[in-house]
């Protein structure tokens, strides 16, 4: 990678791949992933050659005490534990890079391409579903009439949607629609954990 290239591969969208063959979520995701144990990532890449990345993790002091316990870590970012997400999402790698940062923090997910698909996973599986989030613009069924035929199935089932439209209240998102929170793209998977941990539906 040339030094150019090298400056911007931590920024969230950030791509040299052809618009629709890569949204350049894997590199800054693979960093709060790191981060939130306590590591650094450190790349070395020479134009023509290749690149190399390497993870660094804190080591147990205590690892090599003959009958010691692991010490538990602090974790900075919010983890689920088993809820049930379903993430409603056409960009597939998007819908794939916020699937492997959930599924790293403690949830399960369920994917959705569109609203159609999205209402027949909700249809079958509502009662075990925490939150729904989910891409307003999106082909075959939008956001807002997803959300509106979900509700009808379960009228307190939280959302978060989810845009990259500045204007997503005043154009995308219809005032009989409330939401628990906005993701306005591009975000970073902290911000994700985050509005995810207090956005989700409470079983206690």
């Amino acid at each position: 990678m040339t030094l150019e290239v090298l400056s911007h591969i931590y920024e969230p969208f950030f791509s040299t791949k052809p618009v629709g063959s890569g949204t350049g979520l894997g590199i800054p995701t693979t960093l709060s992933i790191v981060r939130a144990h306590g590591g650094f990532m450190m790349i070395y890449s020479d134009v023509g050659k290749g690149s190399v990345f390497r993870l660094y993790f804190p080591a147990d002091a205590d690892a090599d005490a003959v009958g010691s316990e692991p010490q538990a870590r602090t974790i900075d970012l919010p983890r689920g534990d088993g809820d049930m997400l379903l993430v409603v999402e056409d960009d597939s790698s998007v819908r794939t890079t916020m699937a492997a940062t959930l599924e790293a923090f403690g949830y399960r997910v369920l994917l959705a391409q569109d609203g159609a698909e999205a209402i027949e996973r909700f249809r079958k599986a509502h009662s075990s579903i925490a939150l729904v989030i989910t891409d307003l613009t999106m082909p075959v069924l939008d956001g807002p009439q997803a959300l509106r035929a979900m509700r009808q199935l379960d009228p307190r089932v939280p959302c978060v949607v989810m845009s990259g439209q500045s204007d997503v209240d005043t154009r995308h998102l219809p005032q009989d629609i409330s939401v628990s929170a906005r993701l306005p793209k591009p975000f970073t998977a902290a911000t994700l954990l985050q509005t995810v941990s207090k956005s989700k539906r409470r079983t206690t």
